[in-house]
């Protein structure tokens, strides 16, 4: 036999036919009493399904002989533990952990310590995440990186992490048809209590502790306690605290009322509360979340409801639970309904109650312009949360997405997300302030980049004794993403920091809505916007209004779009990473940014036109119209299909009237889906048409509450 046949027949052995040899095996060992926790025996199991993925090699608990890579896991000491506060807080475990490796014969041991089952939860799950590659971007998504080859770390491996906050989560903004909005509130939707399941997994793969959502008045009360005691359970399993979010009396977007006004209920408010509260604690809940007013830019008599507050505390902690709020951005002062005891809303109950200081939108709380809820900036929330961080536990409540403008109705990919709650989270940690909740309202369409960002921003990470440096972009470096991403978001974030923040583009990138253009009076700002109507740029503007707009507004919109196409262009192009895709669907929702600033020029220039035409007998410029309807043709054929990994009926379709759980008959991203603003600016411009009637998808009435 040849000396060729031999070495074919030698590597045809060795795996080179499709037999790979196991070149080696991974071992857990966790003492047996540990094992008994359910957050250690949760991710144990679900680690060494997720080490077999990588490695394609034998992984087992406790096994009778040793592998070659010996994961060892020991209760260990509380370090980084933080000063205690002089008033009560949440109790949560310390859940810090260290890795340290030691090499024997052929066998490498790397040992875990942490002093909690949630932090060697944490533990397992960030040797996976930060040391050896893999990704939880995603609920239902997860880069696995390939181990075949060979175990990655050396025996000089080490790392430390340790929490910013003792509480870091998120809350789903479910008043919003939301992914999970349906599968939270309808116990007979195929696969629900899966979905759930799914999202708080993510929650603990990515090390946060606190799950909340907004409960709705719409779920049936007969069945839906049994599903949320199912998933509560799960989410103690994982160790993971639940909050629901309630509100005291708000009318506005189907709410959770704990008690209704005549001729809903004529039982006294007490009542009603005490009777809410024994339903909602059938299932197991650690926080109650009140809104405290009845709407945004309503307060109303905070001395009487700050009565009801207290007694809604008294029963709350009866139960063994916490009662927090948050603080709105908007300001007393732009309230509709003066309170009559001015500030009173703002005095401590007790020092036992928490509160959450809520920012807005893709700016920080500490940045000098943020044109948002009639304010100049966001500084007052910054204030109010060094306020109350010194007499009562207080979070920080910041946005990661703005379902109304933001995101989804243009829709736009604000990059400064990545910036303003990096800035943010590192402020408030530096603060000292107990915890960080993110109010996510949606992480499709390439939104789940922020909130997977934000939840490993939560903590202090050093590898091999080198401090971990964040950056805004530093996730898009590594997988699931292609080589060449971040470079390419870093440009991009250049870029929508200058034009949508520093020249406040975005006042125009963003849809006029009904709060736009219903009458001055009751016409509240919540969003950046144009410091005139589109109405009356058309109809009346000067002369110097409209040269300003063509050199500060239409000149940059187009200077931006034109700059950004190369960079969207690049990862629309790209070669996609392990087959994810998620290059293209950033690349996606980016190409569409840069065509909406472009589209929203178009319009502009139309309406000077149209002006001029009036005003000075120059011919009207209806190809500008043209042009935006070619623009919006090609964004749509950009738009879809899209790359949804949930039901796409649930989120773009409309559903029949009285089937939403919401106050919206249509899933959230039903006006991104069909461009239905960008289509709904070309027919204004065209028909001068500046009412919120006017091609209305709002139910208005069902929203601020004053229609079931």
């Amino acid at each position: 036999m040849s000396t060729r046949i031999i070495s074919t027949l030698f590597l045809c052995l060795l795996g080179a036919c499709g037999l790979r040899a196991q070149s080696y095996s991974v071992s857990l060992h966790i003492p047996d009493s540990v094992l008994l926790r359910p957050e250690v025996k949760l991710a144990s199991e679900d680690v060494t399904a997720l080490l077999r993925r990588a490695c394609d090699c034998p992984v087992a608990v406790n096994p009778v002989l040793d592998g070659n890579v010996v994961l060892v896991v020991q209760p260990g000491p509380a370090e980084g533990r933080r000063a205690p506060k002089p008033y009560p807080v949440i109790d949560v475990p310390e859940h810090g952990y260290r890795w340290q490796t030691t090499a024997a014969d052929d066998r490498t041991v790397h040992t875990l310590q942490s002093p909690s089952p949630f932090g060697i939860a944490c533990g397992l799950y960030g040797l996976l995440q930060e040391a050896l590659g893999f990704s939880f971007y995603h609920p239902r998504e997860t880069y696995i990186p390939s181990l075949a080859g060979g175990w990655p770390l050396g025996k000089d491996f080490s790392s430390e992490v340790y929490p910013k906050f003792p509480k870091k989560g998120f809350h789903l903004h479910t008043m919003h048809p939301i992914e999970l909005a349906e599968p939270l509130f309808n116990p007979q939707l195929p696969g629900a209590l899966d979905e759930v399941k799914q999202y708080i997994d993510w929650l603990a793969r990515n090390e946060q502790n606190v799950f909340d959502f907004c409960l709705m008045e719409s779920v049936d009360r007969d069945t839906w306690i049994p599903h949320a005691a199912a998933f509560t359970d799960y989410a103690r399993q994982r160790g993971i605290l639940t909050s629901i979010d309630v509100s005291l009396h708000m009318i506005q977007q189907k709410s959770f009322q704990l008690y209704r006004n005549p001729p809903y209920s004529f039982r006294s408010k007490k009542e009603q509360i005490r009777r809410n509260l024994d339903w909602l604690y059938g299932a197991h809940w650690d926080i109650v979340n009140m809104e405290f007013n009845s709407a945004e830019f309503l307060t109303g008599n905070a001395e009487k409801r700050n009565a009801l507050r207290k007694f809604v505390q008294t029963e709350t902690e009866r139960r063994g639970a916490k009662l927090m709020g948050r603080q709105h951005v908007v300001k007393e002062s732009n309230d509709l309904v003066k309170s009559r005891t001015d500030g009173a809303q703002h005095r401590a109950v007790d020092s036992s109650r928490g509160v959450m200081a809520h920012t807005v939108m893709c700016y920080s709380m500490t940045e000098p312009h943020a044109p948002v809820y009639e304010n100049e900036n966001q500084r007052h929330v910054f204030e109010f949360m060094l306020r109350e961080n010194k007499i009562r536990e207080t979070w920080y409540y910041p946005e990661s997405a703005y379902w109304v403008t933001f995101d989804n109705s243009v829709p736009v990919y604000p990059l400064p997300y990545l910036s303003t709650r990096l800035a943010d989270i590192d402020t408030a940690a530096a603060y000292g302030v107990e915890g960080h909740l993110t109010f996510s309202s949606g992480w499709e369409l390439g939104y789940w980049l922020f909130d997977w960002s934000i939840a490993r921003w939560s903590r202090r990470v050093s590898l091999n004794g080198q401090p971990v440096k964040n950056t805004p972009t530093q996730y898009a470096y590594g997988k699931p993403f292609a080589e060449g991403t971040g470079p390419v978001l870093d440009s991009l974030l250049v870029l929508h920091e200058k034009y949508l923040k520093e020249k406040n583009l975005m006042a125009y990138m963003t849809a006029q809505t009904v709060t736009d253009e219903i009458p001055r009076a009751f016409r509240r700002e919540f969003h950046p916007r144009p410091p005139f109507t589109y109405g009356w740029l058309r109809n009346k503007s000067d002369a110097g209004t409209r040269d300003s707009v063509e050199r500060s507004v239409i000149g940059p919109l187009r200077e931006f779009s034109a700059r950004s196409l190369p960079f969207s262009n690049r990862l629309l192009h790209a070669p996609q990473a392990d087959g994810t895709g998620v290059e293209h669907e950033l690349g996606t929702v980016l190409d569409i940014t840069q065509k909406r600033a472009y589209h929203r020029s178009l319009t502009l220039a139309y309406l000077l036109s149209v002006r001029r035409h009036r005003e000075m007998h120059i011919p009207k410029a209806p190809e500008y119209l043209r042009e935006a309807q070619n623009i919006r043709t090609d964004a749509q054929k950009v738009l879809c299909p899209p790359r949804f990994r949930y039901d796409v009926t649930r989120l773009t379709g409309r559903f029949p009237n009285g089937t939403a759980y919401t106050a919206y008959d249509f899933g959230y991203l039903y006006p991104a889906y069909s461009l239905h603003f960008w289509e709904r600016e070309e027919r204004q411009a065209k028909k001068n048409r500046y009412d919120f009637l006017f091609m209305n998808i709002w139910e208005v009435f069902r929203i601020i509450g004053l229609q079931d």
